[in-house]
């Protein structure tokens, strides 16, 4: 099975992390949901109407990882 590596910088303090060794569905869900290992920001999703601003964090690369087995337990995380 296929594997993916994101590598995200965080809406609240701007640091980079990635998690690698994901499976493509992990990877289209995780910035949606996926704390800073360094602030513990978490992304806050606003519905259209809400007050305030939806806050994400950024995908700055996702590459694919060839012959790699995806994490059974949860993502991963590396500190830059």
């Amino acid at each position: 099975m296929a594997t993916w590596t994101l590598v995200l910088r965080c809406y609240g303090c701007a640091a980079r992390f990635t998690l690698p060794h994901l499976n493509f569905d992990t990877v289209t869900s995780l910035p949606l949901v996926a704390p800073c290992p360094y602030c513990g920001g978490r992304p806050v999703i606003r519905a259209k109407g809400d007050d305030g601003e939806s806050r994400m964090h950024k995908v700055l690369d996702l590459r694919y990882d060839r012959g790699r087995e995806p994490v059974s337990v949860g993502p991963q995380v590396r500190r830059h």
